[in-house]
């Protein structure tokens, strides 16, 4: 079982283009973020625009399985869960959405930007 986030689609994607495993390898040796940053600029304009990226045969063949994320633990969360809880362990897993159960069902999906909108109104109405 896994899951496949917009996150997940847009690396894959990027993944397909050599220029741009290479640059992963670069950033170990700390360069600055701008030097980065131009690097996959330049990469782009090489390979191409990203308008044409579907129509690539190699790219339609692709299978989710192939650059799905597989589960963990760390990827559930009870429906119970406080809001806080829920917003600490998104930020501490790195994790942009979470499968939520109800005993050992998967019951619906959290999403970081569901509980960002609710934090930031919660804010909001407390001014």
């Amino acid at each position: 079982m896994g899951k496949l986030s917009q996150l997940d689609v847009l690396t894959a994607l990027e993944a397909k283009n050599e220029g741009m495993a290479n640059i992963d390898q670069v950033v170990q040796f700390g360069f600055s973020s701008r030097f980065i940053t131009e690097l996959r600029e330049e990469i782009h304009l090489q390979s191409g625009s990203f308008d044409k990226l579907y129509a690539d045969p190699d790219i339609m063949a692709m299978m989710v399985r192939d650059f799905m994320i597989k589960i963990s633990e760390k990827d559930f969360i009870d429906e119970d869960t406080s809001l806080a809880t829920a917003a600490h362990q998104m930020a501490s897993r790195k994790r942009l959405s979470m499968l939520v159960t109800k005993e050992d069902e998967i019951v619906g999906v959290l999403r970081l930007s569901d509980v960002f909108t609710t934090v930031i109104h919660n804010v909001k109405t407390q001014q």
